[in-house]
């Protein structure tokens, strides 16, 4: 009898006398181990449901603890998560909370549970498609990709409206891009980068978001 050089597992040979029960059958055990020890060590696909502010994940596999799933609906800030049915806290991986879109719909998301704690795999770029950019700020239009507080104001205020002045920053309306102007800008975006200055050579497909000094 040999056995096989990784895992030790018996091997008979044509003279050998053996006996199953005893010499074979605990090959199937330490293979079993070995296989569920890989499967933990993966990444289990999962789907994502969103309903009203709560993100439900069900993975195919319980207790892996990596896992895939594409968004069915954006996260907005003070949306809640549930993993197989447990109550999980989202955060970046600097362990830092989620900021509002973090992720959009049909995004294809890796994360990663551990506890109580379910970290999303993003940089936490995120673009508010309600508010305002920005004109100036864009790839192609001297751009420099910034939010600015004033950009959050909602859809439902007119930015020339008096009670809105506030959140120009001392900006006309004009100098803002509505959400309308920003989404043919952004749907051939592939990636979102923050830098402090915009790049020579910028990347067509590429967002920049530089930060203000």
């Amino acid at each position: 009898m040999t056995n096989t050089p990784n895992y030790q597992l018996k091997k008979v040979e044509g003279t050998d006398l053996f006996n199953p029960l005893t010499q074979i059958n605990p090959n199937w055990d330490e293979i079993d181990d070995a296989m569920k020890a890989n499967q933990g060590a993966g990444v289990t696909s999962a789907t994502h449901n969103k309903s009203g502010t709560l993100h439900a994940i069900v993975r195919a596999t319980a207790g892996v603890p990596v896992l895939r799933f594409t968004a069915t609906g954006d996260f907005r800030t003070g949306d809640t998560f549930t993993v197989d049915g447990q109550n999980v806290t989202a955060r970046l991986p600097d362990g830092t909370s989620l900021p509002d879109y973090a992720f959009r719909i049909n995004s294809n998301i890796i994360a990663i549970q551990a506890g109580g704690v379910l970290t999303i795999v993003t940089n936490g770029a995120s673009v508010d498609l309600d508010g305002y950019m920005e004109t100036s700020d864009y790839v192609g239009s001297g751009a420099t990709g910034k939010v600015h507080a004033a950009e959050v104001a909602d859809s439902a205020t007119t930015a020339t409206s008096a009670n809105n002045a506030s959140n120009l920053n001392g900006q006309p309306a004009s100098y803002y891009a509505a959400q309308s102007a920003l989404a043919p800008m952004i749907q051939n975006v592939t990636a979102i980068q923050v830098v402090s200055a915009l790049p020579t050579n910028p990347v067509a497909t590429t967002l920049y978001l530089v930060t203000e000094s």
